[in-house]
């Protein structure tokens, strides 16, 4: 007290003020404004005037946290900041409407994965893992700079072990580089700074999934989407449920987050994704679709379509019209003309005409070796054996864990009467296939599934 009574008389303090509104840019009145200084327990605290206004004289210098509360809204917390003597700084908030409160689902536990996800053959089975990769993919995009002294910021934390900034700081640099076991104890103690923080408790979903601890993830990342729902914590949170093999509450999730945010495509597709794992073929269709429309240009929908094996979704005119005009828009990327082939194939184009797209896609990348499998499958059924075994042996060079390839090298060799070929191809085959689907169901076992409850109702 007497430090900051002297930084009055001085005329070294600092002002603090701004605005907050909602999402419609409406300004908030009695909202209770709270600005604590970094590693001390003293709170201040005052509530927005009439026109959303709020103002804090007499700050004294240092690092501070600023949060925002009211009734019917999420907890709105600033990024820690800091001010000088004499400074004025504006710091204006929009506070959201409580959205995660009350989901249908809850995660009740984990359980032995028994449960083998999605709904008909071993090839939809497939590609419903193949969309959840390829949705987890989309959220990784938290890498910091190599450049930042992790020695630095841990012997910060240590000397300040009561701020959340030194302590969050290490912690996110932690996980960064791998160390997530180690960066556990830090965003803990950041959170028993500020349990409002939705950017930690973030960070402790990454942490904890990374260690194995994916019930403490899912908690995590559902604390930050309730305190925050932007649209990455709210995409996390719905890749988690599927991840673990959880589709009807991750349809929950991806759904309520398309709802704040129509225009982002990655909710989309894991909503999409989602309705596909759980069995819902009609409903995934749409949404694939509906997210190829949202941007055109955009490649990512498609290429999530393209790992679709169901014929209910393949075989709509939808499918084949929106990879036509993937391929109309960029004429010259190898996949727009693969995976045009591919719905060809299905649809109304003849086989010389798909021929010709997956030799203009092998063109573009000579080493695409799922065009030169497909390449090879077409030239055999138009009987050019010759140039159907140049491709397909092109196709198991450059995938030698591929075993459809061998497979259809066999079937030449058989027609060609090479019988020891045929059996080597085909033992070649056999040994692949088998040892993919050993390290598939050694995945699958490894992977935790979330057992979830309709909200109160028990196991």
């Amino acid at each position: 007290m007497t430090s900051i009574l002297l930084l009055l008389l001085l005329g070294q303090t600092a002002t603090i003020q701004g605005s907050v509104r909602d999402t419609n840019n409406v300004p908030l009145p009695s909202v209770t404004i709270s600005l604590q200084q970094d590693g001390s327990q003293t709170l201040q605290s005052t509530r927005t005037d009439k026109d959303g206004a709020y103002r804090f004289d007499s700050v004294p210098n240092g690092t501070f946290h600023l949060r925002a509360e009211a009734a019917g809204f999420l907890i709105k917390s600033a990024d820690p900041f800091t001010i000088g003597p004499q400074q004025s700084r504006t710091i204006d908030l929009t506070l959201q409407p409580a959205f995660f409160d009350e989901p249908k689902y809850t995660v009740a536990g984990v359980t032995d994965n028994t449960y083998r996800g999605g709904h008909g053959s071993d090839t939809v089975l497939r590609s419903s893992e193949a969309l959840t990769k390829a949705t987890a993919s989309l959220g990784k995009d938290k890498a910091l700079s190599t450049s930042v002294d992790e020695t630095a910021l841990l012997n910060r934390a240590e000397a300040e072990p009561h701020s959340f900034s030194a302590n969050y700081e290490v912690a996110q640099v932690l996980v960064t580089n791998g160390k997530c076991k180690d960066a556990l104890p830090y965003v803990q103690r950041a959170l028993a700074v500020d349990k409002s923080s939705a950017a930690a408790f973030h960070l402790l979903g990454d942490a904890s999934e990374r260690v194995g601890k994916s019930l403490d993830a899912v908690h995590a990342y559902q604390t930050a989407a309730k305190l925050q729902p932007t649209e990455t914590n709210i995409f996390d949170l719905g890749t988690e449920m599927l991840t673990h093999l959880a589709p009807e509450a991750a349809i929950e999730v991806f759904t309520k987050g398309y709802d704040l945010y129509p225009a982002s495509t990655r909710l989309l597709l894991g909503l999409a994704a989602s309705l596909y794992s759980r069995g819902f073929y009609e409903q995934a269709a749409a949404r694939f679709f509906q997210a190829c429309d949202l941007n055109p240009a955009n490649p990512e929908p498609y290429l999530f379509m393209g790992k679709v094996r169901r014929s209910e979704i393949i075989h709509l005119q939808g499918f084949l019209t929106r990879m036509r005009r993937f391929s109309q828009l960029q004429p010259d990327n190898p996949w727009a003309n693969y995976l045009y082939a591919v719905a060809s194939k299905n649809g109304e184009n003849s086989s010389p005409e798909v021929m010709q797209l997956l030799e203009k896609a092998v063109k573009l990348d000579s080493r695409f070796a799922e065009a030169y499998l497909l390449l090879g499958t077409v030239q055999y059924d138009l009987k050019d054996l010759p140039a159907a075994l140049l491709s397909l042996r092109k196709a198991a060079e450059l995938d030698p864990g591929q075993p459809e390839a061998h497979y259809r090298l066999a079937q030449i060799y058989k027609v060609q009467e090479k019988s020891s070929d045929a059996k080597h191809e085909f033992q070649l085959y056999e040994h692949l296939t088998e040892q993919n689907a050993r390290k598939a169901e050694q995945q699958r076992s490894e992977t935790q599934r979330f057992v979830v409850a309709l909200r109160g109702q028990s196991q």
